[in-house]
């Protein structure tokens, strides 16, 4: 399959410019890069071949890369917002009746950030698991409070989202993309797990659409999320009559988050076979229609920005995500929450401006200023796919530390 592997494998695990990448998590996709671009005609890696890469592909411009007119195409950068379920360090149980107003915080900071991200003309994706929706529905629109509260109370919260529940507010008046977030665990005294169908389902009844987005998955498609099943529909496992349908998977990681690999692009991932192995992740596999979204992380943007005239000589779609935290935004504006139970310590002292700020000036601000130059370009996950499609034919790309390649090894 590729020419000269063997010498150009060799060229690799010898460098010391792939033994650093590896040790920061790169050593996979860096690979990929060198190896497509050492098999090429030169021997040259893509990383020191200049100019030697233009015109490798008839199609650059067609397929989104540079134009004579436009420049290369920026890098494509997506805000997205977990809010996950109790078993998260801070993040509190919003049905407990003495989380009561920790859930009220949480929706007022919350609120407040969609408008400043609204009034700065910037579209994101939020992606709540089962426990901030559920709240939305027995809260909000079944108005059920507990013992020492009162539905005015329902009423109030209202008012602040034009009188209507959260998600419909974050939808209808921000603009904000409603993605199904899981961990596809149990609620409380629940005997089923809420997997990803179920959260669609939930979102559903709130009177929102939810994208097709996974709001995050194991890459290794071997334990909990099982990625490759959402290529066909999902059933919901508290109403298996409902099925929901994935788009793209996004958010790709190893569980717990430990000694991951990072890559930006748009290609279409390999199943992990009998060997859960997280490298075939990182794989094209031609015959799948189901998308994964890299992971490259806001904070390393500048790699990529450097990375956009090499991008466009293969036409590769570079992405970056900048990732943010309901509880973030809680804690942001209220202190600290306290343990065990992820709540707030005095409701009477939360700033929620001052929460919004503080989140904005650190998780929003450093990606937003690369917009300013046209090096960045802010899109939700939806958008971005129209972007792949419309501008790069939907061409599969991988981007890693130095190089991009469109010319995936194959499964």
């Amino acid at each position: 399959m590729l020419p000269r592997a063997d010498d150009c494998w060799s060229q690799l695990i010898n460098s010391t410019y792939w033994r650093t990448m590896r040790k920061i998590g790169l050593g996979v996709a860096v690979s990929f890069s060198w190896l497509m671009a050492c098999s090429s005609d030169s021997a040259t890696p893509a990383s020191d071949q200049g100019d030697a890469n233009a015109g490798a592909d008839a199609d650059v411009t067609a397929d989104g890369g540079s134009d004579a007119s436009t420049g290369p195409a920026p890098v494509y950068g997506v805000y997205f917002m977990h809010s996950e379920d109790p078993a998260h360090p801070e993040t509190s149980d919003y049905m407990d009746p003495a989380s009561w107003d920790t859930w009220v915080a949480g929706r007022k900071v919350l609120v407040k950030f969609a408008e400043r991200m609204h009034t700065e003309g910037l579209t994101w994706d939020f992606q709540p698991d089962w426990n901030l929706t559920n709240a939305v529905l027995i809260r909000e629109i079944s108005r059920t409070v507990p013992d020492g509260h009162t539905t005015a109370e329902i009423d109030a919260l209202l008012a602040e989202s034009g009188g209507k529940n959260l998600y419909r507010y974050l939808s209808e008046d921000m603009g904000v993309q409603i993605d199904p977030h899981s961990h596809e665990a149990k609620a409380g005294g629940d005997a089923v797990a809420y997997n990803y169908a179920d959260v669609a389902h939930l979102i559903e009844q709130t009177g929102v659409t939810p994208t097709g987005i996974v709001g995050g998955h194991v890459l290794s498609g071997s334990v909990y999320q099982n990625w490759p099943r959402f290529k066909a529909p999902v059933a919901a496992n508290h109403d298996p009559s409902y099925t929901w349908t994935a788009t793209a998977v996004i958010g790709g990681g190893t569980s717990s988050h430990v000694n991951e690999t990072f890559g930006s692009g748009i290609w279409h991932p390999t199943e992990p076979g009998t060997a859960a192995i997280y490298d075939n992740y990182w794989l094209e596999d031609s015959a799948s229609s189901l998308p994964a979204v890299g992971n490259w992380h806001a904070p390393e943007v500048d790699v990529l920005i450097s990375q956009r005239a090499a991008a466009a000589t293969v036409g590769a779609i570079l992405v970056v995500t900048g990732t943010l935290d309901h509880s973030d935004l809680i804690s942001a504006a209220c202190g600290t929450l306290v343990e065990p139970n992820d709540r707030i310590a005095d409701i009477s002292k939360c700033d929620y401006d001052a929460g919004v700020t503080a989140v904005w000036n650190a998780d929003v601000a450093p990606l937003l200023a690369h917009t300013t130059t046209g090096d960045v370009k802010i899109l939700s996950f939806n958008g971005l796919l129209e972007t792949w499609s419309t501008d790069f034919a939907k061409k599969a790309a991988l981007c890693s530390g130095t190089a991009c390649t469109r010319q995936f090894p194959t499964k």
